[in-house]
Order: structure tokens, then sequence, then C-alpha cells
């Protein structure tokens, strides 16, 4: 076997999984076109979206609820719950989520605080949307919407990014966007090793192959 050749393979994968792990390869986003003046909504990484209508008076975290709930995301027949809401103080567990930005940004989820397995992610805008949101079904797969070094550091768990664009391709603003949490049975949130113990895992490989590689030679 030609063990540098093995170790270099290793590394390159051992590399390109721990790239992967903060965020380099994440999957598709979830795009939501609207036909009436064309704006469009997006947030990665999302396994599902669509538009909805609140189901009740105004945009009340209930109303939007009743709305998901009816809207059934993904097809997954689950009993989705309000969780939080930022910018504002409406949530059930403060601090669980977070967003930036205005016409575009990042989005945050901490479920260390939750006993959620599976979240939806709404988005809220005035027109043309009007009394309508966009919902998005977060994908909770290893490799996918995981969080930067400084994220990580700041307690969140699932990270993000989202756009909302207007009648001309602009930056349109959002009012809110809204997290709502549900539990699907057998499911587990993949955890993704940090970057440094796949580059760890990586340096012991290469030192045990270069330990057999002087072996070797030595008893050639």
């Amino acid at each position: 076997m030609d063990f540098p050749r093995v170790a270099k393979r290793l590394l390159a994968a051992t590399s390109f999984f721990a790239l992967s792990s903060v965020g380099i390869a994440q999957a598709a986003p979830c795009l939501v076109s609207l036909a009436n003046t064309n704006p469009d909504g997006v947030l990665s990484s999302a396994t599902a979206c669509d538009i909805a209508a609140p189901i009740g008076p105004g945009q009340s975290p209930a109303a939007t609820q009743a709305g998901v709930n009816a809207d059934n995301p993904g097809g997954l027949g689950l009993s989705w719950t309000f969780i939080d809401r930022d910018p504002g103080s409406d949530g059930i567990i403060e601090a669980a989520f977070a967003m930036t930005g205005t016409g575009s940004g990042t989005w945050l989820i901490n479920k260390d605080l939750l006993s959620s397995n599976s979240f939806v992610v709404t988005m809220k805008g005035g027109s043309p949307l009007e009394q309508d949101f966009l919902w998005f079904l977060i994908d909770t797969s290893a490799g996918a919407n995981t969080c930067s070094g400084a994220q990580l550091a700041a307690g969140w768990d699932l990270c993000g990014t989202w756009a909302m664009y207007g009648t001309n391709d602009d930056s349109k603003g959002i009012s809110h966007m809204d997290l709502f949490g549900a539990t699907q049975s057998g499911k587990t949130i993949q955890a993704v090793p940090e970057p440094s113990t796949s580059l760890l895992l990586a340096a012991g490989l290469l030192g045990v192959l270069s330990c057999r590689t002087r072996l070797r030679r030595q008893t050639a």
C-alpha cells in the first residue's frame, strides 16, 4: 500500500469535512417566488417553503401559529408551537431566536433552550404580502445551517441567511420573523464535529501512517 498517498487522501477528505462543518458546503436555499409584483423571499437552508395566511386577528403569534399549522409545512403533519419573535418581546422562550438586518441578514436558533427537534421560521413583510407571511422548514441535517465560530461562542446552534426582494429586485425590509417548533418522532438533530476536532483527527492519522512508513523502510 502507498501510505503517503493514502495519508494525502485522508487529509484532503478530513479537510473537506472540516470546511463543510463551518458552513462552506450547505444545502440549497429555499425560495418563495410570488407572482404579484414578484417579490421573492429566500432562506438558507430550508427543505420546504411557501406563502400562508394567518388565521385570526392581525399578525399575532397565535394567528401566525394557526396559519402555519393549517398549511402543514413539509406535509409532516406536526403540531407547530410558537417559540419566539424577533424583533419583539412576545417570545415564550426569549433568546431562543434572533435575526439581523432589514432587507437581508442572518437568522439564529439556540436549540439548547428548546425541546423541539423541528423548526419553522416565518418571515413577515408589508405590501404586496399584505397580511400573508412566508414560512421556511429549517434543514437540521448534518452540514446544513452550521454556525461560525463567533456564533457558536455566542450560544447559537443553527444559523443561516435570509433575504427579501421587492418589485424591482431591490432589497425589501421585513417587520419581524417568528420561530415555531415541533417534535418529530424518531428524529435527531445531527451534530457536526468542530473543525478543530476534524483537523486533530487528520493530524493523528497522518502521524500513524508516517510511523508505519518509517517502520517499513527500516525493515526493507
